[in-house]
């Protein structure tokens, strides 16, 4: 049986293969966030500013969705820049040892950590008692 071989546009380090829009019914992880963010930095070539914004606004569509207020997009925005700065650390240094080699595993381990971008208020702001109480799951 023929093998397919990985592109090495699709395919990110540490992350895994990158994705052209955030799916499935939750709010998004940090690693649909990179995913999407790379999608748009290596497919659509998009600079990182401007595939932060899209993927942004693409997982506020979410927490709408949910009925949860959120941080304005440029403190959302600036959180997954500072993201993808911290995912570069890592690569960047990915042959040394020890050090590096558990920070890259503490990196890895937060990557399947809900993006979390709700107001710090978010639980006052929200009028609709069912919200509140969905909140608190």
């Amino acid at each position: 049986m023929p093998r397919e071989l990985r592109s090495a546009k699709e395919y990110v380090f540490l992350l895994g293969d990158i994705k052209h829009q955030i799916t499935g019914k939750k709010l998004s992880s940090i690693r649909q966030m990179l995913s999407v963010l790379f999608y748009n930095l290596r497919e659509v070539k998009l600079n990182v500013s401007e595939s932060a914004n899209l993927t942004v606004r693409e997982c506020i569509l979410f927490w709408e969705k949910v009925r949860i207020p959120t941080k304005s997009m440029q403190r959302c925005v600036k959180k997954l820049i500072d993201l993808y700065a911290s995912w570069r650390t890592p690569k960047k240094s990915k042959k040394k040892r020890n050090i590096f080699r558990r920070r890259e595993k503490e990196f890895e381990e937060s990557l399947d950590y809900l993006f979390h971008i709700a107001h710090a208020d978010a639980f006052q702001l929200i009028k609709i008692e069912e919200d509140k109480v969905f909140l608190l799951r």
